[in-house]
């Protein structure tokens, strides 16, 4: 597989349904902006 064969970059983040903390929202918010930037998609899959 090469470069050139890959249509599209997505990352899957599983998170389970208890509330977050601030730090870890913040972190999160980092990390999408980051994907954004490199062109990658962020999903987020909520787990109960």
């Amino acid at each position: 597989m090469t470069k050139q064969m890959i249509g599209k970059n997505v990352l899957e983040i599983s998170i389970n349904e208890h509330e977050l903390t601030k730090q870890q929202i913040d972190n999160i918010k980092r990390g999408v902006d980051y994907g954004k930037q490199k062109g990658v998609e962020v999903k987020f899959i909520i787990e109960k």
